[in-house]
């Protein structure tokens, strides 16, 4: 697997970012973030892969983006 850069905090990594790196479609990293019925269809290793990507490249969600500042939260398992 290759190695994900992370992005400095003041950028705005979204779920189209995530997808980009990951080769998947936003959509598929919604669900899988989100914990959608969706979600249902994505094997373990692909959401072990998106979590572990939204991590390393400091996703925040909108709502969170906002109400912190864009400062940096911890998406820990």
């Amino acid at each position: 697997m290759t190695m994900l850069h992370k992005k400095k905090t003041h950028e705005k990594v979204t779920l189209k970012t995530i997808a980009q790196h990951l080769g998947l479609t936003p959509g598929r990293v919604s669900a899988a973030l989100n914990n959608s019925k969706a979600a249902r269809s994505i094997p373990d290793y692909t959401k072990q892969r998106i979590l572990e990507a939204a991590r390393e490249l400091n996703y925040l969600p909108i709502f969170l983006r906002a109400r912190c500042g864009f400062g940096v939260l911890s998406l820990s398992a």
